[in-house]
């Protein structure tokens, strides 16, 4: 077997062409024993004169990438906005390059088109509530969280808004509102609604008139609005004054700050309540009393008149949905018994009443015995607007 094997080695090597030509001649032998095609003449003579390609080496790699960044990096540059590649389009508010070639023009163009004011967002909805607060309207109630609004007291303009759960609308705005996509909606209540709520005694600058959904601290107060609501007692021009101010921007200026009361700084030690009352009389810069008329802001006070039997007669303010109603609040000094020494002393004290003759001139025994109050001959009105100080200087010429 090993005789056998070796033989044919050496066949194999005696065989093998040692040249180019014996090589060739030995390739066509091949062919033609297994039938192929011989190759003629031209393709021989096409293929021998046929230049072998050759790869491109690294450093022309390197160099053709450099080209093409070097290119693009001056196409982004010379891009009016500056993109980032120049088959992007353009984007709005990318800055522009400053380039060495620019001049002071150029500079003072661009810092003009960065000072451009921005549009300001659409009032759209503000201006459907304020319209619709000028068209004129009637409310009734049809139950607690359900009511009836009619525009212009036309029947064809009448809608039904309820607050029972998410608020609703019979209005065609409302329905279009609902079917509308998420993405093209601008808001997601209509103005009646809004409207109503404003009748609730929602502040205009409130979150809630323009919310389709309530937190759990907005409905609490919805709720307490519809529980007390009556549609006889709405001020629409009260209502529309008040967005119109908030729209124009003419909000009412703040209440100027009332001079600062201390209730617990007391005066003195007295043996004895005459003692007391003659020391403030005969020392009565020291201990005056003040009168100011102002609107009401707070909602613990109670009028001290003596003429209210009740204590809702005492309220000076009803009505909490109703405007701050016009008040007198005085500053003045009590003479009080210390109930452990014995000893008098005296205390600054606040009290409000209501604009009217009879509270002002009916203050009670406690206040005329141990105080030193006295009928308002003068009054600070500063705090009043100039409608409103012209309105109390009627009422009290």
């Amino acid at each position: 077997m090993e005789e056998k094997m070796l033989k044919a080695t050496f066949d194999r090597i005696k065989n093998t062409p040692l040249t180019s030509d014996d090589s060739d001649a030995f390739v066509q032998d091949i062919i033609k024993r297994i039938g192929l095609k011989e190759p003629s003449e031209e393709e021989v003579a096409a293929d021998q004169n046929k230049i072998p390609s050759r790869q491109r080496s690294v450093l022309q790699t390197h160099k053709f990438l450099e080209d093409q960044i070097r290119a693009r990096t001056d196409a982004r540059i010379d891009s009016p906005k500056f993109i980032n590649a120049p088959h992007k389009a353009p984007k709005k508010g990318l800055k522009r390059k400053i380039k060495f070639t620019d001049t002071l023009e150029d500079l003072e163009r661009d810092d003009d088109m960065r000072k451009k004011p921005k549009a300001k967002k659409s009032d759209n909805f503000n201006e459907k509530i304020f319209q619709t607060l000028s068209d004129g309207f009637s409310i009734k109630t049809n139950e607690i969280g359900v009511y009836e609004l009619t525009i212009k007291d036309d029947p064809t303009r009448c809608y039904t808004v309820s607050f029972k759960e998410n608020p609703r609308c019979t209005c065609p705005e409302f329905e279009r509102i609902q079917k509308a996509r998420q993405q093209d909606r601008s808001n997601k209540i209509c103005k009646h609604i809004s409207v109503v709520l404003l009748c609730l005694g929602f502040e205009f600058n409130a979150q809630i008139i323009r919310r389709y959904n309530y937190n759990a601290t907005e409905r609490m107060q919805l709720n307490l609005k519809t529980s007390v609501f009556a549609h006889k007692n709405v001020d629409i021009d009260g209502i529309k004054k008040k967005v119109e101010n908030e729209i124009n921007g003419n909000k009412e200026s703040p209440q100027k700050e009332l001079p600062f009361h201390n209730p617990k700084k007391y005066y003195g030690q007295y043996k004895d309540f005459p003692e007391a009352k003659c020391f403030i009389d005969v020392h009565g810069e020291g201990y005056p009393c003040k009168w100011f008329a102002l609107k009401y802001e707070e909602k613990r006070y109670l009028c001290t008149s003596a003429k209210h039997e009740t204590q809702e007669g005492k309220k000076l303010r009803p009505n909490q949905m109703e405007e701050k109603p016009l008040v007198f609040l005085v500053y003045f000094t009590r003479i009080f018994q210390h109930k452990h020494t014995g000893r008098y002393s005296a205390r600054d004290e606040k009290k409000y009443f209501h604009m009217n003759i009879d509270c002002i001139s009916n203050f009670g025994s406690d206040l005329r015995t141990f105080t030193n109050i006295q009928p308002p001959s003068v009054v600070d009105f500063s705090r009043l607007s100039d409608e409103n100080k012209t309105f109390v200087k009627k009422m009290f010429p």
